[in-house]
């Protein structure tokens, strides 16, 4: 038996070294390891220990109710962490085509007993490709899940996304090209007081040649969102003009503007106890509307990283309304030298609700119902993080990092702030 087992482990051994190879042309810096001569695999793992203010994400509002409730009150506590991560990276490049994935799993073990535990995974993969001619194209889809071991029944946290997309850009004539795109969200929410919802719609547009690296873009974005429990769904239509870098050594950009048509949800209204006392006709919203994405390598050591866009998206946490979104982020990182590297960024988001909301419960326990005649709502969010690494090979480093969140609500009860730190090892092949 033992010469059986020592033959097969031998043979194991031999097999591998015989499918692994070196890295395809063009591939030779890639980490990870080589099968087949064409697939890469490249595992990593990251372990950390964090301390966290407000580890369900609670809002004023659900802060209060969980010291009022005893069943709750000891989960608004602030606790340390320890997570980890362990995934994989795949690269599979061909002709003309080429395959990269990500998959990962997620823990976060709270030292405190109240405080639930969270485990996560996530996977995601996209196809791309491009012709003889110059045409592009690509698929990708993604599928992430998020949950809490115990139901912490004032937040919105437990959830279910799947996206899926495709674009691509098929080439005219010498100076001109035609885009094309089409996309899927499903947001499924496993707390009762978030709202399920999905979209899907798909765009058109046109690139034309204004320099050797700048075109001029024009296209236009149609959107269904669907939401179960309505009678009807809500879509908008967006249309924009714009500038678009195709290839520089320094700065790349794509960047427009222009005006989006939203015609809302014909929404419900409810009594405190559920009862449907009013039915309210869809309303119209026309915003302008802004797409921003943008690359600056200011030095060989030091780059800017800017995006921003704007949208009319239904609201998760009322479940009768809609709001106008407004986004812009920055990151810096900066890398003195081979082994260090730092990294700082902030982010801004404002959310205008379409409709007046006032307070009183809805039949998922959320404090704020929508009427005709209430309050206005807008949600101003500020992000902000700081990381440093250090790399002692290829394969490790340390980290430590910071996060701090906050947000400052028109209406009583939905202010929140969150910080968060900590330290860790990263390992990867």
């Amino acid at each position: 038996m033992k010469k059986t087992i020592i033959s097969t482990a031998a043979a194991a051994i031999a097999a591998t070294a015989l499918t692994s190879s070196a890295a395809p042309v063009g591939y030779d810096n890639a980490g990870g390891y080589w099968l087949f001569g064409t697939l890469n695999l490249s595992p990593f793992a990251e372990i950390s220990y964090n301390h966290d203010d407000n580890p369900h994400g609670a809002r004023d509002y659900a802060i209060q109710a969980a010291k009022e409730d005893p069943e709750q009150k000891n989960k608004i506590e602030e606790s340390d962490s320890v997570d980890y991560k362990i995934g994989l990276n795949l690269l599979l490049p061909g002709n003309h085509w080429k395959l990269t994935g990500r998959a990962y799993y997620l823990g976060e073990e709270f030292t405190s007993d109240s405080i639930d535990d969270r485990h996560d995974w996530s996977e995601q993969a996209t196809l791309s490709g491009s012709t003889d001619g110059g045409s592009t194209w690509a698929l990708s889809e993604l599928v992430q899940k998020v949950q809490y071991d115990d139901k912490f029944e004032i937040t919105q946290q437990d959830r279910l996304q799947v996206a899926l997309g495709a674009k691509g850009e098929a080439v005219l004539t010498e100076k001109s090209s035609l885009l094309l795109g089409a996309f899927y969200t499903d947001n499924d929410y496993d707390d009762e007081q978030c709202y399920d919802y999905s979209s899907f719609g798909g765009n058109l547009g046109f690139a034309h040649q204004l320099t050797d690296k700048t075109d001029w873009t024009l296209g236009a974005i149609y959107t269904v969102y669907d939401k179960d429990e309505y009678d009807s769904d809500a879509y908008g239509i967006n249309g924009q003009i714009g500038l678009r870098s195709r290839a520089t050594e320094k700065l790349t950009f794509d960047v427009s503007i222009g005006a989006e048509y939203f015609k809302d949800f014909e929404y419900k209204v409810f009594d405190a106890d559920g009862n449907l006392v009013d039915k309210g006709e869809a309303e119209d919203e026309v915003g302008f509307t802004y797409r921003l994405a943008a690359n600056w390598k200011i030095t060989d050591r030091l780059s800017l990283v800017l995006s921003g866009y704007s949208d009319y998206e239904p609201a998760e946490d009322v479940n009768d309304n809609s709001l106008y979104a407004n986004a812009v982020s920055a990151t810096l990182t900066y890398q003195p030298g081979d082994n260090w590297r730092f990294r700082a960024g902030a982010a801004y988001r404002r959310e205008d609700y379409n409709r007046d909301i006032v307070e009183q419960m809805d039949p998922r326990g959320n404090p704020y119902s929508s009427v005709e005649n209430g309050d206005n709502r807008t949600d101003d969010e500020i992000s902000t993080f700081a990381e440093a690494s250090y790399a002692f090979t290829r394969y490790c480093s340390i980290f430590v990092d910071w996060r701090y969140t906050d947000v400052s609500s028109s209406i009583s009860g939905y202010d929140y702030d969150r910080q968060r730190y900590g330290a860790g090892i990263a390992l990867k092949y």
